[in-house]
């Protein structure tokens, strides 16, 4: 399945076949009359059926990307043959700054904390630079979350329970921002992060209370009836706690049918525009608005 190259390119993949038949991947790399084999840990299977097939290609298309990497640092001087003037830029410090832009809501922080705190148990090494970052720490860093990473407990320790798929996505989707960033920013070429697919997040199952419990919720005394009224509100309006919190009373514009609001989201920055009408369509909850 290895691809000819070009007999002038001064990098190629190669393959060393290994006892229990996997074929290991690494790169021969002659430059200046110089000859460097870095070997990849990526393996190829003995492919018996279309699985298979599909996994070897993913694994050849993580070496193209970082054959490619490696060709663009040899172009830019950058690959142990001389050194670059470019100022490093440590990773996690990146990160953090990257966090602090982006991590401006309870929900989105926590996600940006608890996949620093994944980062930080994967990459012991605290002064890893930008320029370190390649494909194959990428791959590592989600092989770290399949396989040894652990949820964390409101308190941010570690608890013995694995991560579920959707924590993962998220997690791996917070690395993928900051990555991104920081190749807007030309820090990073592209050919790093898109070497990696990230995850599909999966339908979760949503309990959704009965038309009759929000009547019995709204019926039955509460200690703070503000808090039950903005409680009721959502469950008739659809609108998130968060944007709830946001709302004033310039966003309502009043019609002769109806009450119109009009806010931004917080969670997606969209402008939405929800008429309200006098909860005729559900009589039995006592009117709220």
């Amino acid at each position: 399945m290895i691809m000819k190259n070009k007999a002038k390119e001064p990098v190629r993949i190669r393959a060393k076949k290994l006892k229990n038949g996997n074929q290991s991947l690494y790169l021969d790399i002659y430059l200046n009359g110089v000859r460097k084999y870095v070997f990849l840990k990526i393996y190829l299977i003995p492919e018996r059926n279309r699985q298979d097939r599909e996994l070897n290609q993913k694994s050849l298309n993580l070496a193209n990307a970082i054959k490619a990497e490696k060709i663009l640092d040899i172009q830019y001087g950058r690959f142990g043959f001389d050194n670059s003037d470019k100022k490093a830029v440590y990773f996690f410090d990146y990160y953090k700054k990257v966090w602090k832009e982006r991590g401006n809501t309870k929900g989105s922080y926590g996600n940006w904390q608890s996949c620093y705190a994944h980062l930080s148990a994967y990459e012991h090494d605290k002064k890893i630079t930008l320029d370190e970052i390649s494909p194959q720490w990428i791959q590592g860093f989600k092989d770290y979350l399949n396989t040894k990473a652990t949820a964390y407990a409101k308190r941010k320790s570690a608890t013995s329970k694995t991560l579920k798929h959707n924590s993962k996505a998220i997690y791996f989707t917070k690395l993928k921002a900051c990555l991104k960033q920081a190749e807007k920013e030309g820090l990073i070429k592209s050919c790093v992060i898109k070497a990696v697919d990230g995850y599909n997040l999966q339908e979760s199952n949503r309990m959704y209370l009965t038309v009759n419990e929000i009547h019995k919720l709204a019926v039955t005394p509460c200690l703070n009836e503000d808090v039950k009224r903005a409680f009721l509100f959502s469950c008739l309006t659809g609108i998130r706690y968060c944007d709830i919190c946001k709302l004033r009373w310039a966003d309502v514009f009043n019609h002769d049918q109806y009450t119109r609001i009009i806010f931004r989201q917080q969670k997606t920055g969209g402008q939405e525009y929800l008429d309200i009408n006098k909860q005729k369509a559900i009589s039995k909850i006592p009117n709220i608005l």
